[in-house]
């Protein structure tokens, strides 16, 4: 009887313990499909509020971590009809209150092998065109918001 009680345990155990690893599983999946619809739905709050068209010749840009960079161009093209951006919302870049110079955040294609010289967005299509031949997905500045010029001042307006 001794042997099969042992037996008995370690089943026992065995369950146990592969009961506890799928529970941490499946609480790692909600976690990451929470966190997914959290952010699609910060998205498509963002682009209710929004509504524009800029084109213009880049005059530098930066990178502030991974795939995203500081791009400040000269716009050529300034179409803002919607912008209820409050204080704490996210928001893509800013613009000089005289609308000479936008400076946004963006994720730049890894296959964009040429300069940036030409930059075009437009929340219509969500999409960031970068020397009118490579296109990203147009996204709020998230992580790096803090890496663009101050709004409290009035010389800058987020968008």
């Amino acid at each position: 009887m001794t042997a099969r009680r042992k037996y008995i345990r370690i089943i026992c155990w065995s369950l146990v313990v592969i009961l506890i690893i799928m529970a941490g599983i499946v609480g790692v999946m909600v976690i990451f499909f929470s966190t997914s619809a959290s952010y699609h739905h910060g998205q498509d709050e963002y682009f209710s509020k929004v509504d524009y068209h800029l084109e213009g010749s880049v005059k530098s840009y930066r990178n502030v971590g991974g795939s995203y960079y500081l791009i400040e161009f000269t716009p050529t093209t300034f179409e803002i009809s919607k912008n209820k951006i409050n204080n704490g919302d996210s928001h893509v870049g800013v613009y000089s209150s005289d609308s000479s110079n936008v400076i946004i955040i963006a994720s730049v294609p890894l296959s964009l092998d040429d300069e940036i010289v030409r930059i075009r967005i437009s929340t219509t299509d969500r999409l960031i065109r970068f020397n009118d031949s490579i296109s990203n997905k147009l996204r709020t500045a998230g992580l790096y918001e803090h890496d663009l010029p101050d709004t409290q001042n009035g010389n800058f307006i987020k968008f």
